[in-house]
């Protein structure tokens, strides 16, 4: 045999060791990740259930809409006054002017 050979045949013996003794590594990482899925598995389920409003929370978001639909409404309607009022004052001025 030659030195090439013998060096060639070292070095995939030294390879084939180092992959034994990187199993335990391997397997210890796989246990993790497949742990990790394992409890991850219902997670979205989870977390839309503690994110979901509460009864108490949906009342006072329906009140506070209302407060703001009447205060929106009131707005409207003094908008629309105004408008009248100085539509009637545009008409006065016309008027006089001619």
């Amino acid at each position: 045999m030659t030195l090439e050979v013998i060096l060639v045949c070292g070095i995939n013996v030294l390879i084939f060791l180092v992959l034994l003794g990187s199993l335990p590594l391997i397997w210890g990482v796989r246990s993790a990740l497949l742990t990790t899925a394992e409890k991850m598995n219902g997670w979205s389920e989870d977390a839309e259930a503690a994110l979901r409003p509460t009864p108490a929370e949906l009342l006072k978001l329906r009140r506070t809409l209302r407060v703001s639909q009447q205060t929106l409404t009131q707005t409207q309607k003094r908008a629309l006054f105004l408008g009248t009022v100085i539509g009637i004052g545009r008409w006065i001025l016309r008027q006089i002017r001619t």
